[in-house]
């Protein structure tokens, strides 16, 4: 990943390059990046990758929406969900509607404000990721921060 970032040209191939090298590596069905715009008030997925048949989906959120869903991310800033089913009712639907069955997300920061997030989010089957993989994501998440 750090190879990836740090010897491209072209920032945005860089990083659609990452999100394809996690996706196939991790086999799971859609990775992305959803970041703050700078104008403020709208977070927009401004990268994506997704597997074989699993269509794309590129979302924006309110600042009120993402304020809402930050109560899932632990000290860390990791949101381990293995089961969709495992939110509440209004979220298991929203995470349902878009053929979502389990998902890891990690923020991304400037300093201490959050800037961002990577997502994996796996629509085929529930998905059990180990403590090395989260870890490993986490840190991830980190490098994609330093360079964006």
């Amino acid at each position: 990943v750090i190879e990836i970032l740090y010897t491209a040209l072209d920032f945005q191939w860089a990083v659609q390059s990452v999100l394809s090298f996690l996706g196939e590596h991790y086999e799971v069905s859609r990775v992305y990046i959803l970041a703050r715009l700078a104008d403020g008030g709208c977070w927009k997925n401004l990268f994506e990758w997704s597997s074989g048949k699993i269509e794309a989906r590129f979302l924006s959120y309110s600042d009120e929406e993402m304020e809402s869903y930050r109560r899932h991310f632990d000290m860390d800033g990791v949101f381990y969900c293995k089961s969709v089913d495992d939110l509440a009712q209004a979220e298991r639907g929203l995470f349902k509607e878009r053929g979502i069955r389990s998902m890891l997300q990690c923020v991304l920061r400037d300093g201490m404000e959050i800037v961002g997030l990577i997502g994996f989010e796996e629509c085929r089957k529930n998905r059990y990721w180990t403590k090395e993989q989260v870890d490993t994501l986490t840190v991830i998440a980190k490098i994609l921060a330093i360079f964006s």
